[in-house]
Formats: C-alpha cells, structure tokens, sequence
C-alpha cells in the first residue's frame, strides 16, 4: 500500500490531465456548446476568445441556470419544455439539438463562468484535489505561461486511481 501511495503522491497535473482539450468560443451561440457538451460527453468546457486565450469555463450547470434566469424562477412543472428536456430528446434521436426560443440568440459569453480556477503542470495530485474540494468544482485547467495546456477532470483523477490500486 505505501508504494502505491508513494506512486499516487508523485503524480502531477501534467501526469493526469487531457492534452486534447475540447474547447468553445466565447462568442459561439449556446447552441454550440450544447451540442459539444452532449456529442462529447463532457460537463464542461474551457471557453477561448478569438485570439485563443482562456477566457472562462461553460458547464452543464452553467446551461442548466438558462432556465431559472430566462423565467425568473424554476418551474415545478414548465409549461414549455426546459433545457434539459431538449438535451434528454436529443439523446433520443439523430436530430441535431434545437433550443426552445429564448435560447436561440443566446451566446457562450453570457453563461459562462469568466473566473477560471487553473493549476501549473506541476501541482501535485493531493493538491488538485485540495483545490477541487475546496472550490466544489469538478475540473481545473491546467497552464503555463497562460496557455492552455490541459485539464483535469475528477474522472480523470479516479480512472487513475482505479489503474494505480
């Protein structure tokens, strides 16, 4: 057991991340991020600006707030369907997502969360999770330098550990 901790306290963000990061732009339609978010089947999404710099993140939270700030409130039973009735349709068929109206002018800028909490390639697994833990969120990006290297995901971090155990 202590090699396998030792092994799993040397790790760094650079062993854990995803270089491959799937990202969206800031001024994409909501549209975008939703069919990326679903196609891919990921929760979240750093946001780029034209020149390619981290500008933010989108998640699947971030969408799911569309509703509440659109109708000032939630619903118990919405009378139109809901962003996420729209997403569970589309897992139903081949048709391409298509948002109810009030969605459809609605740009990735304007839901996304400009304050991106991000790690060096050298930070240690213990204190990714420390920040995870401590910011209750399920993703960190990881820079150098302010560029975009990768991500780490909690899924990440626990396919690791099932691998190392």
């Amino acid at each position: 057991m202590n090699t396998a901790k030792a092994r799993l306290g040397a790790l760094t963000a650079r062993d854990l991340m995803v270089d491959e990061v799937i990202t969206v732009d800031a001024d994409a339609p909501i549209e975008e991020a939703v069919r990326i978010l679903d196609e891919d089947q990921v929760s979240g999404l750093p946001v780029i600006d034209a020149a390619g710099k981290l500008v933010g993140m989108i998640t699947s939270h971030d969408l799911a707030r569309i509703d509440h700030e659109r109708d000032g409130g939630i619903e118990a039973r919405p009378t139109e369907p809901t962003l996420a009735d729209v997403l569970d349709e589309a897992d139903d068929d081949d048709d391409p997502v298509r948002l109810t109206e009030g969605f459809a002018d609605a740009i990735v800028r304007e839901f996304m969360t400009p304050a991106v909490i991000s790690v060096s390639p050298s930070t240690t697994l213990k204190q990714i999770c420390g920040v995870l833990a401590r910011e209750n969120i399920h993703r960190v990006v990881v820079t150098e330098h302010g560029k975009l290297l990768g991500i780490v995901t909690t899924t990440d971090i626990v396919r690791r550990l099932a691998d190392d155990l």
